[in-house]
């Protein structure tokens, strides 16, 4: 086992495959009735998230790092935003649109922990990071085939 040095840098991971996993699963939930041909790619993009979150998760335990679920009011904020965007426009178009906007934040998000804790962060952690990054600028390339 292999001890962390930053702590704040494994929560902010897993902050971060938590809310792309419950925006993603909120985005499904919305558009469970209808017929969009992105709920595929949706589903995918989730259970991704989940596995990147699990890895984070496993590492938390294994430090004996105290850790939870995003604020009550953050998900609520996310649910209410990305719910009243659906409620005008439920294209393929503008899902896909949503998508790269969070996944265009995430990785940005992500790199510059990166950059800050690279002195700090084992090389599981950083690979974890790294996955993350490439998942979210393929899903970036893929999304653009929805516009």
């Amino acid at each position: 086992m292999v001890i962390s040095m930053n702590k704040e840098f494994l929560l902010n991971l897993y902050k971060a495959c938590e809310m792309g996993s419950t925006s993603i699963k909120d985005v499904i939930g919305i558009i469970s009735n209808k017929e969009n041909k992105i709920t595929k790619n949706l589903i995918d993009y989730e259970n991704q998230y989940i596995v990147l979150k699990d890895r984070v998760e496993h590492i938390l335990k294994e430090n004996n790092i105290t850790y939870g679920g995003g604020s009550l009011m953050a998900k609520a904020g996310s649910f209410m935003g990305v719910h009243m965007e659906l409620m005008r426009d439920n294209s393929d178009a503008k899902i896909a649109d949503m998508l790269i906007q969070g996944f265009t934040m995430g990785v940005l998000e992500v790199t510059r922990e990166l950059k800050k804790n690279k002195e700090r962060i084992t090389k599981e952690e950083k690979a974890i990071a790294e996955d993350l990054i490439s998942f979210q600028n393929k899903a970036i390339k893929e999304m653009k085939h929805f516009l």
